[in-house]
């Protein structure tokens, strides 16, 4: 396995803590700091990243999205 699947499965665990306790501020810097790791391995700046953000959050805000599925999770329609 290559070191950033090694930190994606990492931080899958990470994810589960958080979901047992999403209240737990320090999770959510656990999950930030591994995300982090593997984007600047990857050659990805904060930068970058929030760039990256920013372009996301235009594109999804111009998308029609479904209702919440049997997880609640919404979806973009593909147009």
């Amino acid at each position: 396995k290559s070191k950033t699947e090694n930190h994606l499965n990492h931080l899958l665990k990470e994810i589960e803590e958080l979901r047992e306790d999403p209240k737990d501020l320090l999770e959510y810097a656990d999950c930030f700091i591994i995300l982090m790791h593997v984007a600047l391995s990857n050659g990805i700046t904060m930068d970058i990243l929030q760039d990256a953000v920013k372009i996301k959050m235009d594109i999804n805000k111009k998308r029609r999205w479904t209702s919440p599925d049997e997880t609640g999770a919404q979806h973009h329609i593909e147009e």
